[in-house]
């Protein structure tokens, strides 16, 4: 005959408790094992290829540069928010890269192509840019509003519309152009243009007698410089000689110089 086997409660709990533990460790385990089997993310490696990369604390250039990588040092990707690129440095440094530094390390030599596109292949999209200008048309205030939209790196499509205030009469002018820029460095990138529009002068009836309204249509030539002083932001001032087509035997020459601000969506 079997005698009973007295169980202890205290020791059942502390089974009991023991068994959780051990279940619970066991889940972590291999909860962890497999976040390590997991592939992470591909990071990319490149060289930087100019004197110096720049370093900044966040992604524009309005945040301060706090560290400088030399030329032949290597920097991992770790990131991108728009044009800027977070990076770690062999030192363990971390900061933000712009897009231009970013794309002469990638492009130097040693460097694949398909790494090229893996690294810039969200930037070198199509970018719409809006601005306000102000200055001399043939010695006469005009202020503008300008829309460009960015096709590829480098080329552009601008749409202008401008208003011109003369002693004696007011002029509008509608005129679209195709522009080529080269950046140079960081900050700074000119750019020339070519294009056509439409021009309309009307006098003022008080001082010339009864309104006389002519319409032409122009051709000209732009030169300009963009100063970039933020991710977003940048001044630009411009260059432009005009020539309106008349019905007479001479065409009209017009010389303009704005300076203005522009935004990046």
């Amino acid at each position: 005959m079997c005698r009973p086997v007295a169980i202890d409660p205290a020791r059942a709990g502390t089974r009991t408790s023991l068994a959780a533990t051990f279940l619970l460790a066991t889940a972590l385990l291999f909860h962890q094992g497999v976040r390590a089997a997991e592939p992470s993310e591909p990071q990319v490696q490149v060289t930087v290829a100019e004197a110096l990369m720049e370093l900044r604390t966040g992604p524009g250039r309005g945040y301060p540069i706090y560290y400088v990588a030399e030329r032949g040092e290597t920097v991992t990707v770790l990131k991108r928010r728009t044009s800027w690129f977070k990076v770690r440095t062999a030192r363990g440094k971390d900061g933000w890269v712009g897009i231009e530094q970013m794309r002469a390390a990638v492009m130097a030599d040693g460097v694949s192509a398909s790494l090229r596109e893996a690294v810039l292949a969200d930037f070198e999209t199509q970018t719409l840019e809006v601005g306000f200008a102000a200055g001399q048309f043939d010695g006469d205030p005009i202020v503008s509003f300008r829309a460009g939209y960015h096709f590829v790196e480098g080329l552009a499509g601008e749409l202008s519309l401008s208003q011109i205030s003369g002693a004696y009469s007011g002029s509008q002018l509608l005129f679209g152009s195709l522009l080529v820029e080269h950046p140079i460095g960081a900050r700074f990138a000119p750019f020339l243009g070519i294009g056509g529009g439409y021009f309309r002068n009307r006098n003022r009836a008080t001082l010339v007698g009864e309104i006389d309204t002519k319409s032409s249509t122009m051709l000209g030539a732009r030169a300009g410089m963009r100063v970039y002083l933020t991710r977003n932001f940048l001044v630009r001032a411009d260059y432009s000689r005009y020539l309106a087509l008349t019905s007479e035997d001479q065409n009209d020459r017009f010389d303009e110089v704005q300076l203005g601000f522009s935004f990046f969506f």
